[in-house]
């Protein structure tokens, strides 16, 4: 029901950006339940956190509210994460680290 709420209420930009999000989770999704897919892991988690930092920043200014000069607040922490630790292999060599 609340996605339904953004696409009556939303602007058609907020819409895409909506859309354009949730196809970047898909493609994590296959990736987590082994199913093949076109997109790299490191590639599909950069690919929802800019998706996602998109959305809101449309969303937000659909709405008339500031969005801030500083990106972090929409950086998804997962993608960070990722980054920090290594890439691909973060979680695994995270796992190895506590054992």
């Amino acid at each position: 029901m609340k996605w339904e709420a953004v696409l009556l209420l939303g602007s058609s930009e907020v819409v895409i950006a909506g859309r354009a999000w949730h196809q970047d989770v898909f493609h994590l999704e296959r990736l987590a339940y082994g199913e093949p897919t076109e997109v790299p892991l490191m590639e599909a988690i950069k690919a929802i956190g800019q998706s996602r930092r998109r959305f809101y920043e449309v969303a937000k200014h659909d709405i008339g509210v500031e969005i801030g000069s500083s990106s972090e607040a929409y950086e998804w922490q997962l993608s960070k994460m990722a980054e920090n630790a290594g890439g691909i292999n973060w979680y695994k060599n995270q796992r190895q680290a506590e054992d």
